[in-house]
């Protein structure tokens, strides 16, 4: 068996495992709240998350893939030896599984994206040093780091405050979901999400050229974006609500 094809047993094995393990740590961090509140049972829990995670990787997981495998370390310092960037970035795989299936083992809900961010870098310093990093994205990832939890905290306190005095204080809460003020809330959140697309092609545009791709190579989760605009759809057919 060639050096190469032991390489993709390892990286797929691995890869398998992380999955595992951030099905065993992430998503029980994810569905946490709705089974402790009692409103899914754990089964139901399972079957949600199971289909929510793999669509989401799927279909919106490029951007952050795209980060992951060539923002953190620059793959063009490795161009004369490929294998050793493979072997690391399958080493930074199988470390940040480790220590997700320990935290899992401890009872620790850590971060899966924390955990694979601390391996790459790992491996970059080692194999390159710290010119081997991008500073950049690097400090994009801490701040998005920082931010998360205060916009988590902003937006959990604002959505319940919301239902609480709009809806479940109401004298007939049912009425209250097709309310104007609801109303107006979907419709904001649907522009939201339409404004947003052309930023996350922009960036997945960047970041495929930063690593010496072909700009006009567009992934395939941006060559949705050429057909009919969903987002416009979603806000077109909320406002005839």
């Amino acid at each position: 068996m060639s050096s190469d094809l032991i390489l993709v047993v390892l990286a797929c094995t691995f890869a398998a495992y992380m999955a595992w393990t951030i099905g065993a740590n992430d998503v029980a961090n994810s569905m946490a709240p709705a089974i402790g509140s009692g409103y899914l049972s754990l089964k139901n829990a399972i079957l949600i998350a199971a289909v929510a995670e793999f669509a989401g990787a799927v279909l919106v997981g490029a951007s952050v893939t795209s980060t992951i495998r060539k923002g953190i370390v620059d793959p063009a310092v490795f161009r004369g030896d490929l294998t050793l960037f493979i072997l690391g970035m399958t080493a930074a795989l199988f470390g940040a599984a480790a220590w997700l299936h320990a935290a899992t083992f401890l009872g620790l809900p850590v971060s899966t994206t924390h955990s694979i961010v601390g391996a790459v870098i790992g491996f970059g310093l080692i194999a390159k040093g710290a010119d081997g990093l991008n500073a950049g994205v690097l400090a994009g990832i801490v701040l998005s780091w920082l931010i998360s939890p205060v916009m988590g905290g902003l937006l959990g306190f604002g959505i319940f405050y919301f239902v609480r005095e709009k809806i479940l204080a109401a004298e007939n809460p049912e009425q209250a979901t097709t309310s104007p003020s609801v109303k107006s809330i979907v419709r904001m959140s649907a522009r939201w999400v339409n404004q947003m697309r052309p930023l996350v092609r922009k960036r997945e545009i960047k970041n495929n050229t930063r690593a010496g791709g072909n700009a006009s190579a567009v992934p395939p989760t941006l060559a949705r974006n050429a057909e009919p605009d969903q987002g416009t759809a979603l806000a077109s057919s909320i406002e005839s609500i």
